[in-house]
């Protein structure tokens, strides 16, 4: 917890109204002599070097709240910049993986293209000669739709499945990263 230049004034203006309203009730109190008086100059000599040793060891606090200021922002700097690379990286990845994706699809489609071809040329054939066999190709077609839709349907799971891990591995990395820039802070400050 750092003070503000506001606290660490009142603070000062605190301690100083507090000496000053009993000083003379400290010094009053103390039967007077020479030798007492020139104790009590260099009584005085010795509050006026504490004030000021006070007012130097504020003045450095300042200084080092200021340089804890700095790092704190430096670190949160460095952090923000390395989850920008993490996020760029993560986000090619995604991309490479959206390409494989969409030249498996194309070749599915050429290949899926391609069978309803020699579907149509075989039932062409197959209609002028078997209507039974035409029937049984109609029950295998369907059965193929069923099977490709399961298929489809399984690889979408997969890849949300793929997905929330990436989320969830996401996650940790950033609460690790947290927690790691918190340790390093207290560490830091306590060091």
């Amino acid at each position: 917890m750092s003070l503000t230049n506001a606290e660490l004034k009142q603070i000062e203006e605190h301690i100083e109204e507090h000496i000053k309203s009993n000083i003379g009730s400290w010094i009053g109190d103390i039967p007077f002599s020479k030798s007492q008086y020139f104790n009590e100059i260099e009584l005085i000599e010795r509050m006026v070097r504490v004030e000021e040793e006070l007012k130097n060891q504020r003045e450095l606090m300042l200084i080092g709240f200021e340089q804890s200021n700095k790092r704190f922002e430096d670190i949160q700097k460095y952090m923000d910049k390395r989850f920008e690379v993490m996020q760029e990286n993560m986000d090619k990845r995604f991309e490479q993986v959206d390409k494989r994706f969409e030249v498996i699809q194309e070749n599915m489609d050429k290949r899926f293209e391609q069978v309803d071809r020699n579907f149509e040329i075989i039932q062409k054939y197959m209609d002028k000669r078997f209507e039974q066999v035409d029937r049984n190709f109609e029950i295998t077609q369907k059965n193929m739709d069923k099977h490709f839709e399961m298929i489809q349907n399984s690889m979408d799971k997969r890849f949300e499945d793929v997905n929330s891990r990436f989320t969830m591995m996401f996650t940790f990395m950033s609460l690790g990263f947290t927690i790691l820039a918190a340790m390093m802070t207290i560490f830091k400050f306590l060091a």
